[in-house]
């Protein structure tokens, strides 16, 4: 076998980031994402959540990088993730996104005179999926696309193999968005239980980009990571935008991270925009104990490592 050159070993810092993808509610509470930047904050920067009215406020740890954190979320995801790491678990952790067509759309909203769009949202999606599929722990986040129609985001655990009957159900049913020819739209159902690590060139370093760059041109089939969007700059050269790991990570507590910026009061006037079954509340509770206790051994800013 050859012996490679520095040049083509894998970068030790984004093998690093790769590692801190997998990482779970504690290892330090490091920021994770579905599809943003793979970066770990030190501990001193994140909230100290040290009560239940604390946990499921947003908070934001960097504008510019659109990077949020809601630790009820997190809680939320890992209760659902834990659940199905034990070996003899017939359920996957799935994340599901639904697009809406206008009509659905306006039903859900007009739902804001109860202050209840959410709850409205939740039993639909109970009589529809959760209760056929028996679908008892789930996490789902409503929130407004650029063209003005909702979309959900859904984190649930189901049963290995079901995805096809799930993604049927919701086709027949009268939510989804439709395409420009004026038929339900493929895309407007998307259901995965793992998904590729994603990280943009502006999170990495000048050096680090550099040499990710060079790794993959140089040696791709070694390289963990491709790019997955070139893009001409303004000296009209091409250069790699976002990269994507080739490995595949389940759903993980990152999925929380991805959801939190949207976690608000202010789509529906007042009503919240998500909401979780019964039975996960229930779960959540030994991730909610493990974070006020952080919250609380640590005393002032930021956690103890």
């Amino acid at each position: 076998m050859p012996v490679r050159s520095p040049k083509t070993t894998p970068n030790p810092t984004l093998i690093k980031a790769l590692e801190k993808s997998r990482k779970g509610l504690s290892e330090g509470r490091p920021v994770q994402t579905s599809n943003r930047y793979i970066k770990s904050y030190a501990p001193s920067l994140l909230p100290v959540i040290k009560s239940r009215e604390d946990l499921y406020i947003t908070h934001c740890l960097d504008v510019k990088a659109e990077q949020y954190i809601n630790f009820g979320l997190r809680a939320a995801v890992a209760a659902l993730v834990n659940e199905t790491s034990i070996k003899s678990s017939p359920l996957v952790t799935t994340a599901i996104t639904i697009n809406f067509n206008a009509d659905f759309s306006d039903k859900i909203r007009r739902a804001v005179a109860s202050k209840k769009p959410a709850q409205y949202f939740n039993h639909l999606f109970r009589s529809k999926i959760a209760i056929p599929f028996e679908i008892d722990d789930y996490i789902y986040v409503l929130e407004e696309s650029s063209s003005g129609l909702l979309h959900v985001h859904i984190v649930c655990n189901i049963e290995v193999g079901i995805e096809k009957s799930v993604r049927k159900a919701l086709w027949n049913s009268n939510w989804l968005r439709f395409d420009s020819t004026g038929v339900k739209s493929p895309k407007s159902v998307d259901i995965r239980n793992r998904y590729k690590v994603r990280m943009y060139r502006r999170a990495l370093k000048k050096n680090d980009a550099e040499l990710l760059d060079m790794e993959i041109e140089t040696d791709p089939a070694f390289s963990l990571w491709e790019c997955c969007d070139v893009r001409t700059g303004s000296n009209g050269k091409d250069y790699c935008a976002v990269y994507q790991a080739k490995e595949y990570s389940q759903i993980n507590v990152g999925f929380a991270d991805y959801l939190s910026k949207s976690i608000s009061d202010k789509l529906f006037s007042g009503g919240k925009n998500y909401g979780m079954s019964r039975s996960l509340k229930t779960k959540m509770e030994p991730y909610i104990k493990q974070v006020i206790s952080e919250g609380k051994e640590a005393g002032g800013k930021g956690t103890k490592s």
